[in-house]
């Protein structure tokens, strides 16, 4: 079975955009009010010649939290164990998993969707990762990371088909609704040649590049991320969207970007949520009782609707669309 890339029917400019938020009482979100933290640590990490600005940032968001931590704990130390673990090198910095909020959209940041928002429309954003790709005066692009679909990249009808028969194993993922026919490939890879920094650790390319570089020898094709079309903005678009509370705007470490394990759905999300910490954990640990809550409730109403039906006569896989149909949240994208 060969996939074709399906037109968007969104309109056009430079760039495809995403269609703007309505006004409707389904796409408003709510009004989410953070606090932020006011301890200064008595030592902060020195920015030295090279280093990355993202990772020092981070670097300083941990210390001052480890050093609000110690506050409230009444320690006296000036000094907490929890802002030197793991300080290294640049390198192995960025092998932890960190995450922290942002002020204001940028390149190489996640967009993580408010939780109110797509539960009616445009599902496919529901407690969506966005990777930005991109971000100016211009408009800006990224690729939803955790909406993997249940095809093979081999299985794409193209003008470059033979080349992504070298990759009939990875899977496909949905990268947004803009560009028709457009791929973005995601690595981590920085040595491939001419390959584009997203943020450190995070690189992007195209198939032609990836394909030279496996079929030289040079990578694998499990080193490679295969993403059909994108989400754009158009200029000015995503900053009005985040201001509304639209997106959750967060800096976060490549292993935690492009971790394998949590791009299947919505547990990226959640993962992020709850390593940010604070009121973003929070809002996660909300989302989960929710989600548990109608689940159970939709369990009930499958049983009240079964009873007196014969086994024979309601298989298990009519159950479970049943189940399905009844839950008040949209179901993810097949995997």
């Amino acid at each position: 079975m060969l996939l074709r890339l399906q037109a968007s029917s969104r309109g056009k400019c430079r760039m495809a955009v995403r269609a703007s938020l309505s006004d409707s009482a389904d796409d408003r979100s709510g009004d989410m009010t953070y606090k932020k933290a006011t301890t200064v640590p008595d030592c902060v990490p020195v920015a030295e010649a090279g280093s990355d600005w993202r990772e020092f940032r981070a670097r300083l968001v941990a210390s001052t939290r480890a050093a609000t931590a110690a506050a409230s704990e009444e320690q006296t130390s000036s000094s907490s164990p929890a802002a030197d673990a793991g300080w290294g090198t640049k390198s192995s910095f960025n092998q932890l998993e960190w995450a922290h909020e942002l002020s204001k959209p940028e390149t190489g940041c996640l967009l993580l969707a408010h939780p109110y928002m797509f539960r009616e429309r445009q599902t496919y954003f529901y407690q969506s990762v966005i990777l930005l790709l991109d971000h100016g005066p211009d408009g800006s692009y990224g690729i939803i990371l955790n909406r993997p679909t249940q095809y093979k990249v081999s299985q794409i009808k193209s003008t470059v088909h033979e080349l992504l028969a070298l990759f009939s194993e990875n899977r496909l993922y949905m990268g947004g609704d803009c560009g028709d026919t457009a791929m973005v490939v995601l690595t981590h890879r920085s040595d491939i040649e001419a390959v584009t920094e997203v943020t450190e650790g995070v690189y992007h390319h195209n198939v032609h590049g990836a394909a030279l570089a496996v079929a030289a020898g040079k990578a694998e094709p499990s080193d490679f991320r295969f993403f059909a079309q994108y989400a754009g903005w158009a200029p000015g678009q995503l900053e009005e969207e985040c201001k509304a509370g639209v997106w959750f705007c967060t800096a976060a470490s490549p292993a935690l970007t492009l971790n394998a394990e949590l791009s299947n759905g919505r547990a990226m999300w959640h993962a992020i949520l709850q390593v940010m910490g604070g009121d973003h954990a929070r809002v996660s640990d909300i989302v989960n009782e929710v989600e548990r809550r109608d689940l159970r409730a939709a369990t009930a109403r499958l049983q009240q609707a079964t009873e007196g039906r014969s086994s024979s006569s309601s298989s298990s896989e009519t159950l479970v669309m049943e189940a399905e149909q009844s839950l008040d949240t949209p179901q993810q994208q097949p995997n």
